[in-house]
């Protein structure tokens, strides 16, 4: 009978011939620098695949349809209410889309202090002003996983972009939390924010996802559509 089991840190997700997915790519980057200890935990699917859940949320790279429905009611066990996954199996669509940094970067902007990022993404949704967003985040950074980006205007931070997952071994990354504050909107903050993270990481290929209707926000922005990806709500 298919399983799904535990990851211990050190060893190889199960991931062939999904590499180039936004979800793989994402839990690559994320394994590779994993300290159970914040919360995060990885599982295997017997036929291959992984998902890796924090907290609500899960990121699920499936090797084929077949395996969602023990997949979700292990997410429903697990408490987890959010879900991102590579195949279309529930929930809504979201275009993945693709850039290749320029092979010759500048030197990073400063990136602003995690506080700051925090606290700017908490009005957007309170998740990311909790301890265990904080901590995992924090984590990532100093171990080179991820990277964030922020324009500020009138004294204070305004729109913020993050490479929440990068995996300097492949050279990929995952871009995340696109945001700028409403009254800061059509200022071209979050363009500064996504420039500042594609010259920082030159030669690098990054990932997003967005709803439909941003994009061509991002294809402005250097971006191309490649695929999709799935994100739902478990009931």
């Amino acid at each position: 009978m298919p399983s799904i089991d535990p990851l211990a840190p050190g060893g190889a997700l199960p991931l062939k011939g999904r590499e180039g997915s936004l979800t793989a790519v994402k839990l690559a980057a994320l394994y590779r620098v994993w300290e159970p200890a914040l919360g995060a935990r990885f599982y295997r699917f017997s036929g291959g695949g992984a998902l890796c859940t924090l907290g609500e949320q899960a990121t699920v790279c499936l090797a084929d349809a077949g395996q969602w429905p023990q997949a979700e009611e292990f997410l429903r066990f697990c408490g987890v209410r959010r879900y991102l996954v590579d195949l279309p199996v529930g929930g809504e669509e979201r275009r993945v889309l693709a850039c290749r940094c320029p092979a010759e970067g500048h030197p990073a902007a400063e990136s602003p202090p995690l506080a700051e990022v925090s606290a700017l993404l908490a009005r957007w949704d309170a998740a990311f002003g909790s301890p265990a967003f904080y901590g995992e985040l924090s984590h990532r950074l100093r171990h080179g996983a991820a990277l964030l980006a922020g324009v500020r205007a009138d004294g204070a931070l305004r729109a913020t972009a993050g490479v929440y997952a990068l995996d300097l071994v492949s050279r990929q990354g995952v871009i995340e939390q696109v945001y700028t504050q409403p009254q800061y909107r059509g200022r071209g903050l979050a363009a500064r924010a996504l420039a500042d993270l594609r010259a920082a990481l030159p030669g690098c290929r990054l990932l997003l996802c967005c709803a439909p209707e941003r994009v061509s926000f991002y294809q402005s922005q250097g971006f191309t559509p490649c695929q999709s990806t799935w994100e739902g709500i478990i009931q």
